[in-house]
This record gives C-alpha cells, sequence and structure tokens, in this order.
C-alpha cells in the first residue's frame, strides 16, 4: 500500500469507516460518438459519467490541451460551435483514488462555404477528343456529394459520361451536340446545404465524325489502403472514336484481374471503375488499365500501384484503468 492510501486508511479508521468503502473511480458512461458531426452555430454537449468513493471531478481534454479544471461537471458545453471546436475530446475523471481517462471521441464541425467565384470559362475541345471539367475549389465537411447538370438539364449518363475519382466530369468524343455550358452542383447531406458552381461553356471545333486513335484521358492512381477498407476504386477513362468499339480491360500482376482471386466488380458498363471489396493483403500489387480497339491496333497501358498497410493492434488488450494517488 502506498503512503498515502496508508494515510486515508488510518483516519477512516481512527473516524469509524473502512478502507474497503474507498472506491477509485470507473466509467459508467463514455463520451458516445452518437452525433459527433455538429453543424456550425448549434450548442454541442459532451458527456462523461463515472462513479466513485470519494466524489469524482471531472476534466475535459481536446487534442491534448486541457479546456478546464476538474469541478464535479460531467458534462462539457459548447455554445455555438465554430469549425475550430472541431478535434479529440477526452474525458479525465478522478478522486482521491485515482484517475481514469475516457476513450477519445471525435468531433467533427459540418459546413459548407460557397464555390469559388470565377469569371465565365470555357473550355475547347476537338470533335472527337475528351472534355474534362475540374471540380472547382470547395470547401464542406462532411465532403459533399457532387453532381454535373448540363444547362438545359439534359442527363449526363451513358457511354459518353465518366466522374473521376476527385469528381471531375468527362465528356467522351465530344461532338457539336455537346456544346452547351455546364456546372458542378454540391450538396452537403449533413446540413441540407446546396451550391452551385459557376457555368463552363463547352465550345467544340473541328469535323465531327473523324476517327481518333485512342487516348487513357484518366489513368488510375497509386493509393495506399487500410486492411480490411470496405471498398476501394480505381478510375481509369479512356476516349476514342468510335467511341462503341473501344474496350478496356484489367490486370493485376500481368494476369487478368478475374483470375488472381480478389474480390472485385465494375461499377458501370465500361468498366472505368474497378471495385475492390474488403481489402487484405493479396489485393496488394500492380494494377494495369489497358485500352485498345475491338477491332485491333494497338494496345494502350496505365498502371497504378496498391499497397495494404495495416493499423497497429495490441496482440494482448490493455487494462483499461489505471490507478493512482490523486489529480492531475
Amino acid at each position: 500500500m502506498t503512503p498515502l492510501l496508508l494515510m486515508i486508511s488510518l483516519i477512516l479508521q481512527g473516524s469509524g469507516c473502512k478502507a474497503s468503502e474507498l472506491q477509485a473511480p470507473r466509467f459508467i458512461t463514455q463520451p458516445s460518438a452518437s452525433g459527433s458531426i455538429v453543424a456550425e452555430g448549434r450548442t454541442k454537449i459532451l458527456q462523461c459519467q463515472a462513479l466513485g468513493f470519494p466524489q469524482v471531478e471531472y476534466r475535459w481534454m481536446k487534442d491534448g490541451v486541457f479546456l478546464s479544471d476538474f469541478s464535479s461537471e460531467h458534462f462539457y458545453k459548447i455554445q455555438s460551435v465554430t469549425r475550430s471546436d472541431a478535434g479529440d475530446y477526452r474525458c479525465y475523471a478522478k478522486n482521491s483514488v485515482g484517475t481514469i481517462i475516457s476513450e477519445k471521441i471525435k468531433l467533427s464541425v459540418a459546413y459548407m462555404s460557397p464555390f469559388e467565384s470565377d469569371p465565365p470559362q470555357v473550355l475547347r475541345v476537338k470533335a472527337g477528343h475528351a472534355a474534362i471539367f475540374r471540380l472547382p475549389a470547395l470547401a464542406s465537411v462532411p465532403e459533399p456529394s457532387i453532381t454535373w447538370q448540363r444547362e438545359d438539364n439534359q442527363q449526363l449518363y451513358g457511354e459518353k459520361y465518366a466522374v473521376t475519382d476527385d469528381q471531375s466530369q468527362i465528356i467522351l468524343s465530344v461532338d457539336s451536340q455537346d456544346q452547351a455550358r455546364y456546372r458542378a452542383r454540391a450538396t452537403n447531406t449533413q446540413i441540407g446545404q446546396e451550391e452551385n458552381s459557376g457555368y463552363t461553356f463547352l465550345e467544340v471545333y473541328g469535323e465531327d465524325g473523324a476517327d481518333v486513335a485512342p487516348e487513357i484521358v484518366v489513368p488510375p492512381r497509386d493509393k495506399v489502403v487500410v486492411r480490411g477498407t470496405t471498398l476501394s476504386e480505381l478510375h481509369c477513362a479512356a476516349n476514342a472514336r468510335p467511341l462503341h468499339d473501344l474496350q478496356i480491360l484489367w490486370f493485376k500482376d500481368g494476369r487478368p484481374i478475374d483470375q488472381v482471386g480478389v474480390p472485385f466488380s465494375f461499377n458501370d458498363l465500361w468498366n472505368r471503375t474497378l471495385s475492390l471489396f474488403q481489402a487484405d493483403f493479396k489485393h496488394q500489387g500492380v494494377y494495369t488499365c489497358q485500352a485498345r480497339m475491338k477491332r485491333g491496333g494497338p494496345e494502350l497501358t496505365k498502371d497504378a500501384t496498391i499497397v495494404v498497410i495495416e493499423k497497429p493492434h495490441f496482440k494482448k488488450p490493455m487494462q483499461v484503468q489505471t490507478y493512482g494517488e490523486g489529480g492531475l
């Protein structure tokens, strides 16, 4: 028994109490991940609660910095949340017997700013080639869903259209009928806010109908994937005219993707997006996107490397509680 606990024991024995009545703090309510995304301007209350004797006191920490002194209040209230309140929070609970520390809770602040304001843009593309509309800068938490719109609301779906992993819109094998204005719409479902970008005018020049040699316009990108990740995607967009004669094939480490034993699928009819499921070390390797014309001709290839990593983990669980001689 430490000198402090021995002294407490003697005091309690002299007062008629038993040392066994002392109880170190133990959590009955940990800070919850539920509702850990909150909109700007709202009120957020973080709570933790512990039992112990003598009475437990609480203190809160954000990103390694204490926010308050110890008090009997078991909650921390953030009035009118701002973006600077986002971070990792922990609750400390103590009495004279010991101190315990809660699990970490990540608080995210939801917001979305308007698209950066730019003067009207013009994208000039030769007929038969690919037009790529880049998503303008936009600040949003969480990541917004992006849709692209033509000014006459014509649907952008089919063989001619593709979206990249950075939410750029591609129109393949453009012709004079594609000449129009286009814009992006961002939706933050957490706060129910929508923002529209400025329009970009697609100007198409040259002769409609002329053959165009195949070209990979958006190659797949190298990726580092955490083991167990539910879904990972590789994108590859190719262009040619006639577009219906273009074919995209995928390989892993030089072998056709359907012969290597990794779970995958394509999320479109043209094999532009390779979806890999439940990442494991067998997914690691070099993936090749091959574009070619069905009638023959040169084969174009682009490679991307996937590296699978695993988070550190303890082979033996740590003790849930650590007892000390007092406060911090």
